[in-house]
């Protein structure tokens, strides 16, 4: 691991640290190297594979063994038999290509062979591209020879238009996805093919007029997916500011890959590219065949029929040529209703016209439309579910009607009435409307705020430092060492995602205690007496605050250098929509109260950068403002940004923590444990002395148990009943999804003060409210006075003796402990 680290290789570290410690590994707990307990057999591969695209196969066709591209001597050797052409490729008349082209294109070749992962699978008819990497790359003269041969055949397959058969025949690797599901569909197929084919189709692509459209992400040269998750968002604040609803709907596509038409493939081929390279390109997914083996190590090999190989170098560009193409459609076939182009506006300096709606990564689209009321819902979306799914069908493709999620968003007067008719009127066994919903990995959520986002950012980090816990321990290997494993592997999954988020100081403040309680455990024993600083400063790890500006200046920087990249963004951040008709910035440029908190956010990292780097103007010294700060020919888009003066590792922000009392210190008079806030000895007493807070105990749901009130988890329903008994609770419910909430009912209800068990939430709320066992107490009264005596407790109890027994035992247990808890809760507010 050390050697890996002075190498740079990250890919040896992270082998070997998944080898010391044996974990899982990603959200579905996936293992290596492990055998599945249920094999499906060769017949039942057959018959699954068989089937259409959109219904999990590939309309793949079993071939006999003749009719196989090789096969297997008793004595091991491999040897090619003869295959008839699926479609015959007779070299074109008009092509008169040098017969040396691809040899200037050989560097080409190379470059994307030093790109090839270092020790990945390849089928066992061919070398691993490591072998071919030190036969290509490293010139020597006991490889020239070879290089030569290659050179031949390249020149060779280019003049006659044919590609080996072998560079499109694969071996399947299965991987349980983990669903739930029995038989073929319980596995994914990754094809494993030929490393020199799959460059030289890398190359060949390259040269293909791919078009750019301005709501796709994925897979799009200078494009990302935070600029999806970004545009949406920024939309959707712009909205909410202006009091209009509108709904978000998510979509998704039935089995993506192996689901497009060899025909649409074909017409994709025709527009993007000349005639000798539509040929070779055509024949990577007319002539494929795949190689799967069943139980008892049998095998089947058969001709594919729709989609292509998942595992192959342009795989997802050919996807995406014809999906995107769909899209292009499902936005044509809209824009002839007036509600479909209130998102549509200019953008100001490349002067394209765009709809800021529609946003896709690879096959995940989604799309946020203007509504008025459920009525407006309702119509709105079943246009746009039938043109979507009417522009899908052509190429082969099918919607996942499971996986759509609508998400509406009213706002205004009769907002929670909205919400109320919205999801009542849902059909029983199609509820896609929902509160929130996962759009590429981001959470987007009616009540718009970050913390759900760090949370799951939080949680995914977690995962990635237990996966890992034995190397944080490890004394052989250096601070320094850890350190980068630990920015490699686990920073970078905390921090995924959040440039799109606005943070505040109570987010920063989460983000920040948890990496630092991790670089505290890296350090080990002499970073336990020190502060944060001292720690951050030992490692060089900066704040997350300046780490995440950092990234936001850099991406800021991409997207004012490359304007044709980010259409889409610019125009939603900068220019009015028709549904948000006034403008985001006045006429100097800055950002009005009705432009997005990210522009704002994004003016004050700008102002944090001129004020450590001088060659940058401010922003409001400039005549246009944000506007020439994101022009391409601007001093912003044409400098880089310089680390040291924009990373630190001291803390600036203000954290929030408990209040401290500098006079005082509060004691703890069961262990004589001094603290400096209120909150910190109530921390201590609960977990170390068992200290229960009567005022909540009631709470075993998300509904209070006094005035039965819905809450969106437990811990509101037990901030409801605090402020309840400090007489501060709220007259009305102002939440306004209070009518889509239900409770969350346990599995066993039981009162947590007389252990009585109950069949229904109501009767043990009418339990709760007539104060049988003493488990009501208000914050007037004191505990000792309304402890349990054995009255209550005999009243409350079941018929059987063994229950009085038990409820008398756990009323005299609880009854003492009152007492204590109110002495001890008297002397602390005496002495606070």
């Amino acid at each position: 691991m050390k050697q890996a680290m002075r190498d740079s290789d990250t890919r040896v570290f992270w082998y070997w640290a998944r080898q010391l410690d044996a974990r899982e590994f990603g959200p579905k707990r996936r293992t290596q190297l492990t055998i599945p307990s249920l094999q499906p057999t060769i017949q039942e591969w057959s018959q699954y594979l068989a089937l259409p695209g959109a219904q999990g196969g590939c309309a793949a066709v079993a071939l006999p063994s003749p009719q196989s591209a090789f096969v297997w001597e008793q004595d091991g050797h491999l040897r090619l038999t003869d295959i008839a052409h699926v479609v015959p490729h007779v070299m074109p008349g008009q092509i008169n290509y040098d017969t040396l082209w691809l040899q200037d294109r050989y560097q080409d070749f190379l470059q994307q062979l030093s790109n090839q992962k270092p020790g990945k699978a390849v089928p066992r008819w061919s070398a691993p591209a490591d072998i071919w990497k030190m036969l290509l790359l490293d010139a020597t003269p006991d490889t020239e020879q070879i290089r030569a041969d290659v050179q031949q055949l390249l020149s060779a397959i280019w003049n006659t238009q044919r590609a080996p058969h072998t560079w499109h025949h694969s071996q399947v690797c299965l991987v349980d996805k983990q669903n739930n599901k029995i038989g073929c569909g319980a596995f994914r197929l990754i094809n494993k093919l030929d490393p020199v084919g799959r460059c030289f189709y890398r190359v060949i692509w390259n040269f293909g007029n791919h078009p750019q459209y301005d709501f796709a992400s994925g897979l799009q040269r200078g494009r990302r997916r935070e600029q999806a998750i970004l545009q949406q968002r920024v939309l959707h604040d712009r909205l909410i500011k202006t009091k209009q609803s509108f709904a978000f709907t998510k979509y998704d596509v039935r089995n993506a890959f192996p689901s497009i038409s060899h025909e649409s493939q074909l017409q994709y081929l025709q527009r993007s590219f000349d005639p000798g390279f539509r040929n070779l390109c055509a024949q990577r997914f007319q002539q494929s065949r795949i190689t799967v083996r069943g139980l008892q190590n049998k095998e089947i090999t058969m001709a594919v029929g729709s989609g292509s190989l998942q595992g192959d170098g342009i795989a997802g560009y050919q996807f995406t040529g014809s999906f995107n193409l769909a899209l292009q459609r499902f936005l044509d076939a809209i824009s002839c209703h007036t509600w479909a182009t209130l998102c549509r506006t200019t953008e100001w300096l490349t002067n394209r016209n765009v709809d800021c709606a529609l946003t896709s990564f690879v096959d995940d689209s989604a799309h946020t439309s203007v509504i008025a009321d459920v009525n407006t819902l309702r119509s709105h979306q079943g246009q746009l579910d039938h043109e979507f799914q009417q522009a899908l069908e052509s190429d082969g493709f099918q919607s996942h009607p499971e996986k759509k999620t609508t998400m509406p968003v009213y706002v205004g007067k009769g907002a929670q009435q909205h919400y109320n008719n919205s999801f009542a009127q849902q059909p029983v066994n199609d509820k896609v409307q929902a509160v929130q919903c996962v759009y590429l990995g981001s959470t987007f959520a009616v009540t718009q705020h970050a913390q759900r986002d760090i949370t799951v950012r939080i949680q995914a980090a977690n995962r990635a430092w237990y996966a890992f816990a034995r190397i944080w321990r490890q004394i052989m290997l250096p601070v320094h060492v850890r350190y980068q494993m630990f920015r490699t592997l686990v920073s970078s999954v905390l921090l995924s995602g959040l440039e799109t988020l606005v943070l505040n100081n109570n987010n920063y403040a989460r983000l920040e205690t948890w990496h630092i309680n991790e670089l505290r455990q890296i350090i080990g024993a002499p970073a336990f007496k020190r502060d944060d600083n001292f720690v951050r400063v030992s490692l060089g790890a900066p704040t997350i605050e300046s780490i995440l500006r950092y990234r936001r200046l850099k991406w800021m920087q991409h997207i004012a250098a490359a304007p044709f990249d980010h259409v889409a963004l610019r125009a939603v951040l900068f220019q009015p929509l028709p549904a948000t008709p006034k403008p985001p910035l006045d006429n100097k440029g800055m950002p009005t109260e009705h432009a997005a908190s990210w522009l704002k956010q994004a003016l004050a990292d700008l102002e944090h950068l001129t004020s450590r780097d001088t060659r940058f103007p401010a922003t409001a010294s400039l005549s246009k403002g944000l506007l020439d700060v994101f022009d391409p020919t601007s001093i912003f888009a044409n400098n880089r940004l310089r680390p040291k003066t924009l990373l630190t590792c001291r803390l600036a922000i203000k954290q929030t923590v408990p209040r401290t009392l500098a006079a005082n210190r509060l004691v703890c008079f069961a262990c004589a444990a001094d603290f400096s806030s209120l909150v910190a000895l109530r921390c201590h007493c609960r977990r170390a002395h068992g200290d229960i807070d009567f005022k909540t105990i009631s709470a075993i749901t998300n509904q209070c148990p006094l005035c039965n009130k819905l809450f969106t988890t437990k811990f509101g329903a037990k901030q409801h009943m605090r402020r309840r008994a400090a007489h501060r609770c709220p007259q009305h419910n102002t939440y306004k999804l209070a009518g889509t909430l239900q409770p969350n009912i346990p599995e066993q209800i039981r009162c947590p003060f007389c252990f009585c068990n109950f069949t229904t939430l109501d009767s043990y709320n009418i339990h709760v409210q007539s104060n049988i066992c003493g488990i009501r107490v208000d914050s007037d009264t004191s505990v000792s006075d309304n402890s349990p005596t054995d009255e209550t407790s005999s009243s409350s109890s079941s018929s059987s003796a063994a229950e009085e027994d038990s409820s008398t035992q756990s009323d005299n247990t609880y009854s003492s402990s009152t007492e204590s808890n109110s002495d001890t809760t008297s002397n602390s507010d005496s002495s606070s």
